[in-house]
């Protein structure tokens, strides 16, 4: 990226976990933002299956995880690739989706309001950091890119696209074409 901003975005997430931020929250002493909003026999599994989501959104597509998730094509923009298979075909960004996705479900295991709280800063750094990365794909692949931006949204599948988003997650029908 040529922008500091934009480097540092990229960073913003790690060291939220880094600080074990979330962690912390789950221990807070006991005020309104820090009480129960849900039975603890309800929130553990809710978030353990949220969590498995997250993962399952953001598991490999095609081998091209490691590369993107260490942000190899930043440091070396020519051996970078425009992907839309996968689910590529229904978001441009499947990895901050799985990223947030997990980061709902240790909220819901934290179980108050303040850990909520801070898996929506988590969302807004992805969501912020996606536009960002898309400056630079556009100048990295040109028109083409315009051309599946304007068919693919960015986070959350089209509403007409949800089922076979589903599939794809499920099925495993995630591999880059």
């Amino acid at each position: 990226y040529n922008e500091p901003f934009g480097s540092a975005s990229l960073y913003f997430p790690a060291i939220l976990t880094t600080n074990g931020l979330l962690p912390k929250i789950i221990h807070f002493e006991s005020n309104p933002f820090t009480i129960n909003l849900l039975p603890s026999l309800i929130a553990l599994p809710l978030g353990i299956f949220i969590i498995l989501t997250g993962f399952l959104i953001r598991k490999p597509t095609g081998g091209y995880d490691i590369d993107i998730a260490s942000y190899v094509y930043i440091i070396y923009p020519e051996e970078s690739r425009k992907l839309d298979g996968g689910l590529y075909k229904f978001i441009r960004n499947p990895q901050y989706l799985g990223r947030s996705i997990i980061c709902i479900g240790l909220a819901v295991i934290a179980n108050n309001l303040l850990a909520f709280f801070v898996a929506l800063i988590y969302f807004l750094a992805f969501y912020l950091l996606g536009f960002i990365e898309e400056r630079e794909l556009i100048k990295r692949f040109g028109e083409s890119y315009k051309i599946y931006c304007k068919k693919v949204p960015s986070i959350f599948p089209k509403y007409t696209m949800w089922k076979e988003f589903a599939k794809a997650l499920i099925f495993g029908g995630n591999k880059q074409e």
